[in-house]
């Protein structure tokens, strides 16, 4: 390909994604707050904040919706007290911005030179209806979190360890789960002996810290409800949540595999600590084997969530926003066999968030067979892709 073909595609992808962006936050802002989802839950607790100024209350009597997010989510409510799009507006823009930041390095690194890196890029983010679905039409959250920890990996590229460290505390502060990535990026600094820019890091993410937690007491009251809300509310755990709500299956068979009940709740109650074990477990592995930083954080943020979230597909957002960067630091031949593994499974939550906008509880029990079914799909081609994932990778380190 000649150099002025090469620059008259990135020249057509540039366009073309900058103008799909600028259509989907037209869209988003169009739909609003009316497709309701989480972000009909946020608005409550917004309202809450405002009004009650106590963002952390018990459970709404009507909607039954308790905030379970950090500290960093009721301070949205100012921004929706000026317009209630505004915080929606600025979750759709953190979003496009640092998937914007994310091209343009790829672009300088010549990755678009090959079509199926092109392919592969926008059928994971751009045109994946994971992200248009719950960040453009619903509005998650996520798009925040995504925002932050995408800027908050790149300012530690370009060593800027005080940004680094804002962003990633800030993302942690939305919403927790980020803070698995935490235990990777500490044993970097160590493994390369980068003090001077790990004592950085730590002090600017401890004041960021403290100045988040000081705005929020000051407004709210002192107290650490949004840590006791977060441990104590009921959520889906997961793998084991599969088995357990997969039981309508063993029954309709008159149980042939015996009365699993126990086994069950076994499972239910230990599987945080086995999410902790196996997460532990490829954290040691993934620094004996010297994997790259950022397949390692994608590795076990992707673990974490298929042990612990179930198919929350949502969290899967922040999972491919890592694996987007894995060029940035790893070579181009071991970047595509990585990526030909994961792109079914990412096509999978696509498809999967498609089919959700078309999906009603007014079918009840029906859906929620439906929803199983798709969990357990969902958790096979997860497990699935991890192992090989690993292998592939383990496969090419073993060669050099």
């Amino acid at each position: 390909m000649s150099v002025k073909n090469k620059i008259n595609i990135n020249n057509f992808l540039t366009y073309s994604i900058y103008l799909w962006y600028f259509f989907l936050v037209v869209l988003g802002l169009i739909v609003g707050s009316s497709a309701g989802d989480d972000h009909g839950d946020y608005i409550i607790n917004w309202q809450r904040s405002l009004i009650e100024r106590d963002p952390w209350q018990e459970a709404d009597p009507v909607t039954g919706q308790l905030n379970v997010y950090g500290p960093l989510h009721p301070l949205m409510s100012f921004f929706y007290y000026f317009h209630p799009i505004l915080p929606k507006f600025l979750y759709m823009l953190m979003f496009t911005l640092s998937n914007l930041y994310i091209f343009n390095l790829l672009k300088k690194k010549g990755y678009f030179n090959t079509f199926s890196n092109i392919l592969f890029f926008f059928l994971a983010i751009p045109f994946n209806f994971l992200f248009i679905n719950y960040i453009f039409i619903f509005g998650h959250n996520d798009a925040l979190v995504f925002g932050l920890i995408v800027f908050g990996l790149v300012f530690r590229i370009q060593n800027s360890h005080a940004l680094s460290g804002i962003f990633i505390t800030l993302s942690i502060l939305e919403k927790y789960y980020t803070v698995v990535l935490v235990p990777f990026i500490l044993l970097d600094y160590f493994i390369n002996k980068n003090f001077k820019d790990l004592y950085k890091f730590i002090i600017f993410s401890i004041m960021t810290a403290l100045i988040v937690l000081l705005i929020t007491f000051l407004l709210y009251g002192f107290n650490l409800n949004f840590l006791y809300n977060y441990f104590t509310a009921k959520s889906s755990t997961g793998v084991f949540s599969y088995l357990s709500s997969f039981k309508w299956y063993i029954d309709l068979f008159n149980n042939r595999l015996g009365h699993l009940d126990g086994v069950y709740d076994f499972l239910l109650k230990t599987s945080f600590f086995t999410m902790l074990i196996v997460y532990f477990s490829f954290l040691y592995f993934s620094i004996s084997q010297k994997f790259k930083t950022y397949f390692s954080m994608s590795i076990a943020l992707w673990i974490v969530f298929t042990l612990h979230s179930g198919s929350f597909m949502t969290y899967y957002i922040v999972v491919i926003s890592l694996f987007l960067m894995i060029p940035l630091e790893e070579n181009e031949n071991l970047y595509i066999k990585l990526q030909n593994i994961a792109l079914p499974y990412f096509i999978y939550l696509s498809v999967s968030s498609f089919l959700y906008l078309f999906a009603s509880d007014g079918y009840g029990e029906i859906l929620g067979h439906l929803r199983n079914i798709s969990g357990f799909i969902n958790l096979f081609l997860s497990l699935f892709s991890i192992f090989f994932l690993i292998s592939i990778s383990l496969q090419m380190n073993n060669r050099k």
